[in-house]
C-alpha cells in the first residue's frame, strides 16, 4: 500500500510560524481578551478587532517544475500579508508613515529568520505596498506585503 504526504500538518506548520513571526514583530499589535495579538488567518475580521493588527490574506502552493523530482518536490508558497493602521483622515503623511513604519517592522521580523525556525527553506519578500482602503470599518491604511516560501515536500516511496 501506498502512502501519501498529509498536506494539511505541512500548511499548519508554516501558518503557525509565519503568524509567530509577524506578532513577533516590533509593532504594538492590539489584542484580543487573552493579550494575544491580532493576527488572522483569512480575509474575515472578527467584530470589534481594533488597531494595528495583521492578516495572512491568501495563501496559495505552486510545485516548481524545474527543481522537482517525482519523490522530492520543490513548492513554492505565495502568501499575501496585510498590515492594516487606523486612518486619521487630518494626517494623511503621518498616516502613510505609520503604514511604512509597520509594515518594514514585518518585513524585518520575516527577513530575521528566514527559515520561520526551520519550516520552510527560504523565505523571499517579492513585493510590499502601502495603500488607503475604504472598508466597511471606516478608513484605514494597509501594508501590503507578498512573499514566497519555498519547501520541500518529499513523497513517501510506494
Amino acid at each position: 500500500m501506498t502512502t501519501s504526504l498529509d498536506w494539511y500538518p505541512w500548511y499548519e506548520e508554516v501558518l503557525e510560524e509565519l503568524s509567530a513571526t509577524i506578532a513577533d514583530a516590533d509593532v504594538e499589535w492590539a489584542t484580543d481578551g487573552n493579550r494575544t495579538p491580532w493576527i488572522i488567518l483569512g480575509q474575515k475580521r472578527p467584530s470589534g478587532i481594533d488597531h494595528p493588527h495583521a492578516m495572512v490574506l491568501s495563501f496559495s502552493h505552486q510545485r516548481d517544475d524545474v527543481e522537482s523530482s517525482r519523490r522530492n518536490e520543490l513548492i513554492r508558497i505565495s502568501t499575501d500579508i496585510g498590515v492594516m493602521v487606523k486612518q486619521d483622515p487630518q494626517t494623511p503623511q503621518e498616516n502613510l508613515l505609520t503604514t511604512l513604519e509597520a509594515m518594514a517592522a514585518v518585513e524585518t521580523a520575516l527577513y530575521d529568520d528566514r527559515s520561520l525556525k526551520g519550516t520552510v527553506d527560504y523565505l523571499v519578500i517579492q513585493q510590499a505596498d502601502a495603500f488607503e482602503l475604504e472598508s466597511n470599518i471606516g478608513r484605514e491604511l494597509v501594508g501590503n506585503i507578498q512573499i514566497e516560501l519555498t519547501k520541500q515536500a518529499d513523497q513517501p516511496r510506494p
